[in-house]
């Protein structure tokens, strides 16, 4: 793209991809994608590309427990930074302070679009050798860990609010 971020080409996707999924979400103008238009979700979900699928099995564990959700693909920061003002806070409006980014890579940089109270879900040490389905699980890339770290954030939140 002329002037703009690179794009990721289209090819295969790493195992640990195939394994999470394909992201489901195709993202409105490249930048961001949603599959929750609540006016106003308790909690946000953001994931990159194969993330996506991981967010959105637990959304819906966490929408079974009352929870409301919104689940954002972004998969490229430029490309949502790109976007006018009003669409980003329409995918992330300013009011929702519980947001849980999913990265299969590190959390630096996620804390832009997370917050002060939100939490995210990464891989901040490299090194280990084993099955994909292995690594991510040791790794923390399952529904219940999302879910958990999801409650957490929403405690943390209420308990900002009411200090």
């Amino acid at each position: 793209r002329p002037g703009g971020p690179p794009l990721p080409r289209p090819g295969r996707p790493p195992p640990a991809a195939r394994r999470l999924g394909p992201p489901p979400l195709p993202p409105a103008g490249g930048g961001a994608g949603c599959a929750d238009k609540a006016a106003q979700p308790q909690l946000i979900l953001i994931g990159t590309g194969s993330e996506v699928s991981l967010v959105l099995e637990a959304a819906s564990v966490l929408r079974g427990e009352g929870i409301t959700v919104r689940c954002v693909s972004m998969p490229s920061w430029d490309l949502f930074e790109a976007l006018p003002l009003a669409e980003r806070e329409r995918v992330l409006p300013p009011s929702v302070r519980a947001r849980v980014a999913v990265e299969l890579g590190v959390a630096q940089g996620w804390q832009r679009y997370t917050g002060d109270a939100g939490g995210i879900v990464s891989v901040d040490r490299f090194g280990a050798s084993a099955p994909a389905d292995v690594l991510l699980r040791e790794y923390g890339f399952t529904v219940q860990a999302v879910c958990a770290e999801a409650r957490a954030t929403l405690a943390r939140v209420a308990v900002q609010a009411a200090g």
